[in-house]
């Protein structure tokens, strides 16, 4: 089937900047919303916009459902008690379009435990980390939709207007910096979202995470000199060495990391 109508669940900062490009490309693009100002954004993006409430309801416009040949869930986790009510949530959304709809889970590299580890994809999740949301999740939806179902694990989010030094500015950490960071840039995420789409590569997982070991302390504290702000205070405490790999998308298919991570600033 050939995708050419797009639904992006969830039109956020990222959700509005991959709708904007795929809308370049050619493709027809809904986003949903539940803000007159969220609303606006996707309006000012180019993107066909609708209001969803989730806290509402989960039911979709008919005239979206109808035509929809691809939906990106860019929806962040929600906070319940229960793991499974995310997974229980995006199930909703994504029985509702056709048993021939395909997907797209933005989901996050927060799915790895935090210790000293190099994950990858073929990572074998214990029978406690399976109790996490973002776990929870992926496992629903892949036994709802298997094969049309492709999982992203996105790494710290790095972009237009965003940018985790403005938040860490100033701040004291107890740990001395020397882990390595795990980033990836909306350009990235896009440029990843459009081969998929082309190369019908459905029934996948991958990482996305720039393949860099900067440590945290030289890399923050570089992109704060360079926008003029205070340095980020580290401690003494030895820091967890936890990096995520994201290179299995560029062995199976042809994409590049963009960006070298000090172009992220």
């Amino acid at each position: 089937m050939q995708i050419k109508n797009i639904t992006i669940i969830g039109c956020g900062w990222l959700g509005c900047i991959l709708g904007e490009a795929l809308c370049k490309y050619g493709y027809s693009v809904h986003g949903s919303a539940r803000s007159s100002a969220g609303l606006s954004r996707i309006i000012n993006a180019g993107i066909s916009q609708f209001y969803l409430d989730l806290n509402v309801t989960n039911k979709l416009p008919r005239q979206i459902l109808e035509k929809t040949d691809l939906v990106v869930l860019s929806l962040p986790p929600q906070k319940r008690d229960l793991a499974a009510y995310y997974g229980e949530l995006l199930s909703a959304i994504v029985q509702q379009f056709s048993s021939k709809t395909r997907v797209i889970f933005t989901s996050s590299i927060g799915i790895y435990p935090n210790r000293n580890q190099f994950f990858t994809e073929s990572y074998l999740f214990t029978l406690d980390e399976q109790n996490t949301t973002l776990y929870q999740a992926e496992k629903q939806l892949y036994a709802l939709l298997g094969e049309r179902l492709t999982v992203l694990r996105l790494g710290g989010l790095i972009g237009p207007e965003r940018h985790p030094i403005y938040s860490m500015s100033g701040k004291s950490i107890s740990n001395d910096g020397s882990g390595p960071i795990n980033l990836v840039h909306s350009t990235d995420i896009t440029e990843a979202v459009l081969l998929i789409i082309k190369k019908n590569l459905f029934g996948k997982r991958y990482n996305l995470v720039f393949p860099s070991v900067v440590s945290k302390k030289l890399y923050y504290n570089t992109i704060a000199k360079q926008k003029g702000l205070d340095p980020v205070l580290f401690g003494k405490e030895r820091a967890i060495h936890r990096k995520i790999d994201g290179q299995l998308i560029s062995k199976e298919i042809d994409f590049e990391y963009a960006y070298t991570p000090h172009e992220y600033g």
